[in-house]
């Protein structure tokens, strides 16, 4: 308890928040942290078996997420920094800037002598945001890298694509899945590691880590290890970890090449097994194992292998300290019961995950916007089809009367799209092009994306979105009013056949989208 205040105590918030800590405090600070970790009690210390670089690494990189506090705390500062840098015309905005950036902007300013020791935190944040900032590409003149502006097509706002293909033939795929603005909207700088794009000390500090261990970020932590639910098994006491004192074999062999472990992934009712493959790494084991699928005989949906895994490290732990152990066969049926006795605590109770949904395409049903409107609103009904294959999107959409008649329809195709929200994003945007030409004032847009509607409604955001969306509200001015509501996808059947016309004679054309 002693030590546990002391650790409290031990960590300043609010002040590393604020100010850059001089290295010898932020060191004793650390040492408190560190032993109390790693020490059962003050007066007696046990060794680290694992690096404390190690441990403060982000989950999704291996480590456990404790916090380095030299770095947690530029990554903290980064918040005062990326303030600055979006509110420029604040009150500490205009007394900093105009002090230390009259000759330069904020990222691009040198530090004096005189700064002063917040300036200096401040400058700090600055390298922690210079390792993560983006552009969003509204008219490209902000950008002065080649200045993307020179791609763009003035009288189109879309890529010139022969100039893309004269100058960086090697990334026309990429740039052309960036969508411009087609308004000539101001570029704006994002932080990409956040889909909101706006800059959090957490993600900061994750990259800050990466950058300083230069870590291999091509093995997902995520799905591998932290996404697995162990939370309410531990929470039952189902994990006992036994350390052995020593170790007399390697882990991968432990877990893939030593005759038990053969026999018990030859028993194991699934396929593509490791055990036949040769593994040279904890990683690619973990890589390979995700592989795995369930044979139907036993009945579990949810992944196997971890259980495998933890049941060949406990057994051999038994056999060094207990004498004890399963055999091949016990070890496999142990593992199923906590398999199944972890999917039935994962999936709330009636869940149907695993129930085939009902794809019948049922009638056109007029949803409740049309009983509420008046006789002048309009409804447009818009859909998109995806190709995540060759990036293509497809976009219908069909506008109705008050009582539901059909005044007219289109479809549209754009090739290099980024992601079936963005081909959303986009139909929508089409849909409102053809209301504000037609002379609409009042109109209620139906769409079958949860998350579009949602963004559209301003509950999150998204930075690939940042611009369509941008160009849907300037093209929602000129409208009277505007509303976006989700409708089901059987309400949408109409509209979805469109978008999917759409993007076939788009992924079966041979003409370039120029």
């Amino acid at each position: 308890m002693v030590l546990l205040k002391a650790v409290l105590a031990a960590m300043p918030t609010y002040a590393i928040t604020c100010f850059k800590l001089p290295k010898s405090l932020g060191k004793q600070i650390q040492s408190v942290l560190t032993r109390f970790w790693r020490d059962v009690k003050p007066e007696l210390r046990k060794m680290a078996w694992v690096s404390w670089d190690k441990l403060t690494l982000p989950k999704r990189s291996g480590g456990l997420g404790f916090k380095e506090i030299e770095t947690f705390n530029d990554a903290l500062l980064a918040k005062i920094t990326w303030r600055l840098l979006k509110h420029p015309d604040s009150l500490l905005g205009q007394t900093l800037l105009n002090k230390y950036c009259m000759d330069a902007d904020i990222l691009n300013c040198t530090i004096a002598k005189s700064s002063s020791h917040g300036w200096r935190g401040i400058m700090a944040g600055r390298e922690v945001l210079r390792q993560g900032l983006g552009w969003i590409v509204g008219n490209g003149d902000s950008i002065k890298h080649l200045k993307v502006s020179d791609l763009i097509n003035p009288s189109t706002a879309d890529w010139d694509i022969q100039k893309i293909r004269l100058r960086l033939p090697h990334y026309e795929e990429t740039i052309r899945k960036i969508i411009p603005s087609s308004f000539g909207s101001n570029d704006e700088l994002m932080w990409l590691p956040e889909k909101t794009g706006t800059y959090s000390s957490k993600s900061g500090y994750a990259l800050s880590k990466v950058y300083q261990s230069n870590i291999d970020e091509s093995f997902n932590w995520s799905s591998c290890i932290w996404n697995l639910r162990w939370a309410r098994l531990c929470s039952r006491g189902e994990f006992r970890l036994m350390v052995p004192a020593r170790e007399q074999e390697t882990t991968i062999h432990l877990f893939t090449q030593c005759a038990f472990a053969k026999k018990v992934w030859e028993l194991v009712p699934s396929l593509f097994t490791p055990a036949v493959r040769t593994c040279a790494s904890i990683t690619e084991l973990l890589r390979l194992c995700t592989r795995l699928v369930n044979l139907p005989p036993s009945g579990i949906s949810v992944p196997l292998y971890p259980w495998i895994l933890w049941l060949l490290w406990t057994n051999r732990n038994k056999l060094l300290f207990e004498d004890k152990s399963f055999n091949e066969s016990e070890l496999v049926t142990r593992a199923l019961v906590l398999a199944r006795e972890w999917q039935s605590t994962s999936l709330p109770a009636g869940s149907q995950s695993d129930s085939p949904k009902d794809s019948s395409h049922k009638p056109f049903v007029l949803p409740s916007g049309f009983e509420e409107a008046s006789s002048d609103t309009i409804h447009y009904y818009v859909d998109a089809a995806w190709n995540s294959g060759s990036a293509a999107g497809g976009f219908g959409w069909i506008c109705y009367d008050h009582a539901g008649l059909t005044l007219r329809q289109g479809t549209s195709s754009r090739r290099y799209v980024a992601s079936a929200l963005v081909a959303e994003a986009l139909a929508l945007k089409s849909a409102l092009s053809d209301a504000v030409n037609a002379g609409v004032k009042d109109l209620i847009c139906f769409s079958d994306s949860k998350s579009l509607v949602a963004l559209l409604s301003g509950k999150s955001s998204v930075t690939e979105l940042q611009r369509i969306i941008s160009d849907i509200s300037l093209l929602s001015l000129s409208l009277w009013s505007v509303t976006f509501k989700f409708v089901p996808r059987s309400c949408n059947m109409a509209t979805d056949s469109l978008a999917k016309n759409a993007l076939y004679v788009a992924s079966n054309s041979l003409e370039e989208d120029d």
